[in-house]
């Protein structure tokens, strides 16, 4: 977008205003390429574009919406698939909509289900049931364990599985054999052991976390020692300032952890730059860089929340409940290309997984499972897209500009249209629809935007089945205003 202060004058000043929500601080001291609110929306070569929807996968028409989705890919196998649970089942779901009910074990368990994949192998935790194995789609109960053994979740760290979170043993983390995942009970297995109750786990390739109800604890694969039949360990606690608020929010990226911590923030674990050490960084309640008037608004019991990670993207999502909500609403992304967040709306899901680049999550409130990031609607539902930019102050402490016009360039399909809202300190002065039908076509071609212009939408030359038009967008002679501050409003809707 570009702003032209005068009529008379060659005087403009170009923001693109495409970055991401600052909302920790008064607007106009925003970096021009932030907003202090917005919804809906994505940021790509730093131009703005409405996010993609999502489409229904299966609806299983009754009984309890999904309490987990995992991925279950087999090694020596190319039967890959999802796995669902929901009616005290395990489901084999495959991506064209096909579920078979896995047989062997009913399960009485109604929380969340943890699914962890090895090899050829599958493992089924809900804090409820037995420890079970899923192989193909036959469900056993390995006899190695602890007698009711009965974790909530594990994760697979040098070759091992560590599981937690078992009523009985609150305090302790269970070491399987090495390679052999069913077996808790011969030579090299064992646990180790917290004065505080263990209450989440993660693990990436060079570390494993012991979050406890108090602080946060690691061990690397270099702390890990085997000599004859004897298991060694060493365990370093971190300084952090507070734990993890629940497993399932905690999301591994490359060689960061994230995680939600009980007050609502999303904290990094990153190694120093040294790379001796690890720390902390509060991601949310950074200043120029947080969203904590967002994350203040949520609820103070997360423990239904979840996260992962989009490779393809580099974006981190979290599913947050509002405050007095009583199911997921809030979409939190961080990106890490950009060190920015994003907030999407109408997506109320419990959980989701990435499948062979794909995005699958389940509703938190109806039987049903979706495909993330695909189409341009929600479940055929309209996307509601708002954007507005920062304050914007075309004058100086001696001189007060008239801003004659504003310009937006921007590519937009023919059937869509744009609201555009100005405000004036605070006040509304300005209100266009822009469509195809009154504002002329420049010309097509690709990456023919102009230098310096802002895009709505953004043009993928991958994408042969979306063909936008690059159009010109004048509001002029309209404004010729000598107040202060300006703020543009965009809202937008997709075709449903």
């Amino acid at each position: 977008m570009s702003y032209a202060t005068s009529k008379y004058y060659d005087f403009g000043k170009t923001a693109p205003f495409s970055g991401g929500i600052i909302d920790n601080q008064q607007s106009y001291l925003l970096e021009s390429a932030y907003t202090p609110y917005g919804r809906n929306f994505r940021v790509e070569w730093w131009s703005i574009s409405i996010r993609p929807g999502y489409s229904l996968l299966i609806d299983y028409s009754t009984g309890w919406y999904p309490k987990g989705i995992g991925s279950y890919l087999r090694a020596s196998s190319t039967n890959d698939r999802l796995l669902v649970y929901q009616n005290s089942k395990v489901k084999s779901l495959t991506t064209a909509g096909v579920s078979t009910d896995c047989t062997g074990i009913i399960f009485t368990g109604t929380s969340r289900m943890n699914f962890t994949n090895t090899g050829d192998v599958c493992y089924c935790m809900n804090w409820t049931d037995q420890y079970t194995k899923l192989s193909g789609t036959t469900l056993t109960q390995p006899a190695a364990v602890p007698a009711s053994f009965a974790p909530s979740y594990g994760v697979i760290f040098n070759n091992t599985m560590w599981a937690s979170w078992w009523a009985t043993n609150s305090n302790n983390v269970y070491r399987s054999v090495p390679s052999t995942f069913d077996d808790f009970n011969a030579t090299w297995s064992g646990n180790v052991s917290f004065n505080e109750q263990i209450t989440w786990l993660c693990a990436n390739l060079e570390s494993i976390f012991f979050f406890t109800k108090n602080s946060v604890a690691v061990t690397t694969k270099g702390d890990i020692t085997q000599s004859g039949t004897t298991f060694g360990y060493a365990i370093r606690w971190m300084q952090v300032q507070e734990w993890a608020a629940c497993h399932n929010s905690i999301v591994w990226a490359w060689n960061a952890v994230f995680f939600l911590t009980p007050s609502n923030k999303i904290m990094m674990i990153q190694k120093w730059a040294s790379n001796l050490w690890f720390d902390t960084i509060d991601l949310t309640h950074r200043k120029n860089r947080g969203i904590e008037k967002i994350m203040n608004s949520l609820d103070p019991d997360q423990s239904n929340s979840f996260g992962y990670y989009v490779p393809s993207t580099n974006l981190c999502k979290w599913y947050f409940k509002s405050y007095g909500a009583t199911f997921n609403d809030t979409c939190v992304v961080y990106s890490v290309n950009y060190d920015t967040f994003y907030v999407d709306t109408n997506k109320n899901f419990y959980d989701g997984v990435m499948f062979n680049g794909v995005e699958y999550t389940c509703s938190n409130i109806e039987p049903k499972v979706y495909i993330d990031e695909y189409g341009q609607t929600d479940d055929d539902q309209a996307i509601q897209f708002e954007y507005q930019t920062k304050s914007f102050a075309p004058s100086w402490p001696t001189t007060k500009n008239e801003l004659w016009e504003s310009k937006l360039f921007g590519s937009i399909n023919e059937l869509a249209e744009i609201t555009q809202e100005v405000y004036v300190d605070g006040a509304k002065i300005s209100t266009d629809t822009i469509n195809s039908s009154n504002i002329p076509l420049i010309t097509w071609g690709i990456w023919t935007n102009p230098v310096w212009d802002w895009a709505i939408g953004s043009y993928n030359p991958k994408d042969s089945t979306d063909m936008f038009d690059i159009y010109k967008i004048t509001t002029k002679g309209k404004l010729q205003k000598k107040w202060f501050f300006f703020v543009w409003r965009y809202t937008c809707a997709t075709l449903a």
